[in-house]
């Protein structure tokens, strides 16, 4: 059955593909290995060699984590959308003792320094 996949930029721009790709696939894997098949190299982005979602690698099927539908083994309707979602992690709440930042904010310095004058122009 046809299935809707929403390809992230990230990997658009690595493998040339289109913002979303239909493929034929009943289950998370088949779609990652549908995918390969057209786009080599593809499917070991989304995969562990054990055939289970990478850790860094989001899949929503019609809006819900594959992960609570049975990772990559989660089924796929008729005429579902599945979103490939890259994780986004990072940064620090340590910030810089400069005196640069307010207590509580994690603006840039530059924004820090200038918020008094945008408060007048924005407001």
């Amino acid at each position: 059955m046809p299935v809707r996949v929403h390809i992230p930029s990230l990997l658009r721009r690595l493998y040339s593909t289109q913002p979303i790709e239909s493929v034929e696939a009943s289950t998370v894997r088949e779609m990652a290995s549908a995918l390969d098949a057209r786009f080599p190299g593809i499917g070991e982005r989304l995969l562990e060699p054990d055939g289970n979602l990478r850790p860094y690698v989001n899949v929503f099927i019609n809006g819900e984590d594959a992960r609570w539908q049975g990772d990559a083994r989660a089924r796929l309707g008729p005429d579902a959308e599945v979103w490939i979602v890259p994780n986004v992690a990072g940064g620090s709440r340590q910030l810089p003792d400069d005196g640069l930042y307010a207590p509580g904010s994690l603006s840039p310095p530059w924004i820090s320094r200038n918020a008094a004058k945008w408060r007048g122009l924005l407001s």
